[in-house]
């Protein structure tokens, strides 16, 4: 802590000054009272030892200008001279305490600690106030997007539903052709698929954040992993006329939870069908990275991503959440979801997208996952 020793009398002063950098006090001096104002400015101390008697004025004078400044620091002030008075004069004006001249360092050194303790209190006080201020607008914020999370998801529920609702009675109330029932039954199945998709987003999300989810490690052979999602995406991509290259090199080995590193992946490549028009191209590739990880990128021509969301796609929000060229929808939690997992292997994703031009999406993972690192940690992490 600084203190500043505003004192014209070098020995006393020299005393007081040995006395209070002994106690790891930080002392700075000034003789006069025009001096004394330019450090308090320029130094900031968090406490002033103000003698009441100067060369040039008086303790009063000084403590009546301290008053017209916001936040001033604590005074103790000194004296050898002045009456009852002048010293009930300065504790009105706000001094927190005053010491007679001559004076025992005890004794000193004691009222310095005590206004010294109650200012430390106060900061604490202060600090804890602040917290608690910071802590109650993350919680307004953290309901507010709460609400508008449970508005959209009632409302992406509720749409499908309907139509499964609507589809549903059409078929047991009407006589249709094969065909036609074949066409209902295929738009039931779509939109029963959309809804399991955002409740599946919604309990891996719940399970994130209750800490439920840990990870079950395993050596693994990164191709043979994901050579079924290979071949799925290869399918979806010939339905809907969209070039789909993979290039995986050989003998990729890792320590992973196999099971939520496809689920990333397969994310990251729904995602990329979702943004990729007829006629464009998705890729997925991967290779070893200085002999200490593996990089996973998963490519696309699609639309890309708005500059004003980039740094906001991993946080898990409904403000992030964006209708697919083909009106799918989500949830906004896709995304957060897969940076959650990356982070629990040690890993990290970025993200590389030009409106117009495509998406890229990177993912580095180390073939060992940090021993140290747990699902704990991670909850830390975030909270």
């Amino acid at each position: 802590m600084k203190i500043l020793v505003v004192e014209d009398d070098i020995t006393l002063m020299k005393v007081m000054e040995l006395t209070l950098k002994r106690s790891n006090y930080k002392v700075i001096q000034a003789r006069f009272g025009e001096e004394a104002l330019k450090k308090i400015k320029k130094d900031k101390p968090e406490l002033i030892l103000l003698d009441m008697v100067l060369p040039d004025t008086n303790g009063i004078l000084i403590m009546e200008q301290l008053q017209k400044k916001p936040d001033h620091p604590p005074v103790i002030v000194m004296t050898a001279h002045s009456s009852e008075e002048t010293i009930i004069q300065a504790l009105r004006l706000g001094a927190k305490d005053f010491i007679i001249k001559p004076f025992q360092n005890d004794d000193f050194l004691e009222r310095v600690n005590r206004v010294v303790r109650e200012i430390n209190f106060k900061k604490e006080e202060e600090r804890i106030i602040k917290e608690k201020e910071i802590l109650l607008e993350e919680l307004k914020s953290i309901q507010e997007m709460k609400n508008k999370f449970l508005d959209m998801i009632i409302h992406n529920l509720k749409n499908p539903l309907n139509s499964v609702l609507g589809f549903a009675s059409i078929l047991a109330t009407r006589e249709l052709s094969a065909k036609e029932k074949m066409e209902y039954y295929k738009i039931i199945e779509e939109q029963g698929k959309r809804m399991l998709i955002m409740l599946d987003d919604l309990l891996k999300d719940s399970f994130y954040r209750e800490g439920k989810l840990p990870l079950q490690y395993n050596e693994l052979e990164l191709k043979n992993i994901l050579t079924p999602s290979i071949s799925n995406t290869e399918l979806k991509a010939a339905e809907k006329k969209i070039n789909f290259l993979s290039s995986l090199d050989e003998h990729l080995n890792i320590t992973c939870d196999g099971e939520k590193l496809v689920e990333v992946v397969e994310n990251l490549i729904d995602n990329a069908f979702k943004f990729t028009p007829r006629g464009g191209q998705i890729k997925l590739t991967a290779k070893e990275v200085d002999n200490t990880g593996i990089s996973i990128t998963v490519s696309d021509t699609g639309i890309g991503i708005p500059e004003n969301l980039l740094d906001k796609i991993f946080l898990g929000t409904p403000l992030v959440s964006r209708k697919g060229l083909r009106s799918e929808r989500g949830t906004g939690l896709g995304l957060s979801f897969c940076k959650k997992i990356i982070d629990m292997h040690g890993g990290n994703i970025e993200v590389e997208s030009k409106e117009e031009k495509g998406t890229k999406v990177i993912i580095f993972l180390p073939k060992t996952p940090r021993k140290s690192y747990s699902w704990e940690d991670e909850m830390k992490r975030n909270a």
